[in-house]
């Protein structure tokens, strides 16, 4: 039971589930902040309680009816100092 997923390389600021998720789901960091805001975004099942909660290597990330996004990995930091992150979002 392999499930596809579509891979995604970015960078971010912070591991914050609103910047995590606005990569993931192709949206803006602010429009995803107002989700966050709104109880639209679940981390491993729960509400996401803020926009600036952490988000760890592992952390299931569903919002609204679209595909899951997973945060599979993280590969340490950029000259300019943001995180790089592997995130799966799945079909």
């Amino acid at each position: 039971m392999d499930e596809e997923f579509k891979e995604i390389r970015a960078t971010v600021a912070d591991l914050r589930i609103d910047a995590v998720a606005a990569v993931g789901y192709g949206i803006s960091r602010s429009r995803m902040v107002e989700e966050v805001k709104a109880s639209n975004v679940f981390i491993n099942g729960a509400v996401a309680k803020k926009p600036a909660q952490e988000v760890s290597v592992g952390a299931e990330i569903n919002f609204g009816k679209r595909p899951k996004v997973v945060l599979y990995e993280v590969n340490g930091t950029t000259k300019k100092g943001r995180i790089g992150i592997v995130l799966r979002r799945y079909f």
